[in-house]
């Protein structure tokens, strides 16, 4: 129990003592898309020591794990390549439930951002104290990947069209 509630403590003072332009830094592009979710999200981690903040993200609904890989959050993207393959393989009738997947992750998506962000922000602000050397550092530790982005985006559209052309060479939509 103490361990738990020393992660609490130390969860919110990392939420408490880190400065929107510090996590503004870190995000790079659109980063105000994000503020109102870090806005909930530190209130909740202030008054309760935990939560999740839920926010539709359409990117992420859109393009799932390459949203993950352009934001170098590469376990997040790597699971969400994963998870789907195993859950066909253990629930192979129950398909439909990857656009409920799909849902759940679009509305955590910012969530899980700023989860895995914060922490990084806080190492960084420990050892870096100068303002424009820290910004820069946050910037560079975060920011986008634009070619994570492609490679993953190419990787997404083989696999929807291999979907596509699995269906339509079903028994079901064959017309011989």
């Amino acid at each position: 129990m103490t361990n738990i509630k020393n992660r609490r403590e130390r969860l919110q003072e990392i939420w408490a003592d880190t400065p929107w332009e510090d996590v503004a830094a870190f995000i790079g592009p659109n980063a105000e898309r994000f503020r109102p979710v870090w806005e909930k999200q530190r209130g909740m981690i202030l008054k309760k020591g935990h939560g999740l903040t839920w926010s539709f993200s359409w990117p992420t609904f859109f393009l799932s794990y390459v949203w993950f890989f352009y934001r170098k959050q590469w376990l997040i993207g790597g699971m969400l390549i994963v998870l789907p393959v195993v859950l066909i393989f253990l629930f192979p009738t129950a398909t439909g439930g990857l656009g409920g997947l799909a849902i759940v992750i679009a509305m955590m998506a910012k969530c899980l951002y700023l989860q895995d962000a914060l922490p990084r922000i806080a190492k960084m602000r420990a050892t870096e104290t100068e303002g424009g050397a820290r910004q820069a550092a946050l910037a560079r530790s975060g920011g986008t990947s634009k070619l994570a982005a492609i490679i993953s985006g190419v990787f997404y559209a083989v696999s929807i069209l291999a979907v596509i052309l699995s269906v339509t060479r079903s028994d079901g939509f064959d017309q011989n």
